[in-house]
């Protein structure tokens, strides 16, 4: 039985105030608007609306909204979302300005611009190394000894299950790879190349996942492949394969390296392609039909090693889905080197992930030189953990190997270390997995910026069998305060004997 008791303290707060939790008030970063594609607009219609409602609502709403959709060239229905439509128009038109107009209408739930969301880069280079100082740091990269998962004592406890499905929401995955093939996962309930839908979830011969993309030929680079969706998820770009070797490449098979997770199952869901310019981009409705469909299919963890500028709605819908559905959604907060976690780590359904590196420093790769920005983990509000994101060697396109770096591989380390986790305990909901990846973690970190409750740590998580949940949940983060302040928190465990508590409190960003 858990027992929940509300703890209320009255603390005098010296005059200059109190920084909870090491985090001082300050504006949050202003990014710039993200890239759209040109002439679209994203409409979700009212649950009472039928699929013909595009139509009626063109004779029932404003006289200038209905000018403006005789300019509309096509509307198609968004497979796997519920009421979303694509509208597509063949003359300019103010994309902002028809989403607002469209937005008042009585039958519509939300309209936004078809958003590009953008991977956290990784900044490759030719392996050097044969040792992954993230799993165990010998100081062989030049880091400090000891400032790792500690993964050998935690693989004595366990390597992972193949019963715990981690999806792979990216640009695909390299299903060939020897050091991944064994840990792809298999659709039991379809047949392969049969050409029907044996388990009735939409997707015909989804075996190993689905492939979203479907754009137009000159979004993708030339020997890319831009569609049409299939049930052929192989990554083009090397994103989506770096975050999977991190999270689960093959332990114990006498070639290359392993997985924070030796063994389960990695389902491949292709959302992004390589663009012509060497980046990877994706489209919101994409990235929100391929969490739904990892949702779905039995994913208890979904990997999101990207961001988008924006918040759009179809994607939030999407992961409020995921979440209520029990799935951990774990997302990397950003490689801006700034304050606060970018879309979609920032929402509170998503564990946010930001770097460390070799000697326990926020990753910080380029140095600002202002004017000039640098380039690092972001810090601050919306970060529950951070976890190794500098030089991490994985897998990458062709049989291959590659170190990378940046907050996207942070996250796919922590992702296995949630299915580490529920692989342990494998009845534990989200909110479980999320306090014991922060109760775990080391907080002695050398970070001058706040990274969360510290770096994974693997041994220490596996350890843990009960969560009993200690918070404070007013004031809120961020807040500065003086006088006498009122805090809340709460407390809870397993058993009913909770009847002792402490609350301290100190300066700093890791007190």
């Amino acid at each position: 039985m858990r027992i929940r008791s509300l703890v209320v303290l009255f603390v005098m707060v010296l005059f200059f105030g109190l920084e909870v939790c090491g985090l001082c008030k300050s504006s949050a970063k202003h990014y710039p608007e993200d890239t759209f594609v040109p002439g679209e607009i994203i409409v979700k219609f009212k649950k009472s609306v039928d699929p013909d409602c595009m139509y009626r609502s063109r004779r029932s709403v404003s006289t200038e909204w209905r000018d403006a959709f005789r300019h509309v060239h096509r509307v198609m229905k968004i497979r796997g979302l519920k009421n979303v439509y694509r509208f597509r128009f063949t003359s300019p038109v103010d994309i902002h300005e028809m989403c607002k107009k469209l937005a008042k209408e009585r039958e519509v739930e939300f309209a936004e611009p078809n958003y590009i969301g953008h991977f956290c880069n990784t900044i490759p280079n030719d392996p050097s190394f044969t040792l992954q100082w993230y799993l165990r740091n010998t100081g062989q990269s030049g880091g400090s000894p000891g400032t790792d998962l500690d993964a050998l004592m935690a693989w004595d406890i366990n390597t992972g299950d193949e019963s715990i499905v981690v999806a792979v929401i990216d640009t695909g995955v390299d299903y060939n790879h020897p050091d991944l093939a064994d840990n792809i996962w298999h659709n039991t309930g379809e047949v392969s190349d049969d050409g029907i839908d044996n388990d009735g979830n939409g997707y015909v011969d989804d075996v190993i996942g689905w492939d979203f993309v479907s754009v137009p030929d000159y979004w993708a680079a030339d020997d890319e492949d831009a569609g049409p969706e299939d049930n052929d998820p192989m990554d083009r770009a090397g994103h989506g394969t770096y975050c999977a070797g991190a999270i689960a490449a093959v332990g114990n098979n006498g070639i290359g390296i392993s997985g924070v997770m030796w063994k389960c199952k990695i389902m491949p869901v292709r959302i992004g392609f390589r663009t012509s310019d060497g980046g990877a981009n994706f489209f919101s409705p994409d990235a929100a039909r391929g969490i739904r469909y990892a949702a779905d299919n039995g994913a208890r963890v979904i990997n999101l090693s990207w961001i988008i500028r924006s918040a759009p709605a179809v994607v939030s819908d999407a992961i409020k889905y995921a979440y209520s559905k029990g799935v951990v959604v774990i997302g990397a907060v950003g490689n801006d080197d700034a304050k606060g976690a970018v879309f979609p780590a920032s929402m509170t359904e998503v564990i946010g992930v930001a770097a460390t590196d070799g000697d326990d420093n926020r990753a910080l790769w380029v140095v600002p030189q202002p004017p000039m920005p640098g380039e690092g983990s972001n810090y601050g509000i919306g970060i529950d953990v951070a976890a190794p994101g500098v030089e991490i060697l994985t897998t990458a396109l062709n049989s291959g190997y590659l170190e990378v770096t940046g907050t996207s591989i942070s996250a796919a380390i922590a992702s296995g270390l949630a299915g580490l986790v529920l692989s342990v305990h494998p009845g534990f909901d989200v909110e479980e997995v999320r306090s014991i990846l922060k109760s775990s973690a080391e907080s002695e970190l050398n970070s001058e910026k706040y990274v969360g409750y510290g770096r994974i740590n693997a041994y220490r998580a596996l350890l843990i069998n009960d969560v009993p949940g200690a918070e404070i949940t007013f004031p809120d983060n961020n807040t500065m305060l003086s006088g006498i302040v009122e805090i809340k928190g709460s407390a809870n465990g397993h058993s009913n004997d909770l009847g002792h508590y402490t609350v301290e409190y100190a300066k700093g960003i890791y007190p």
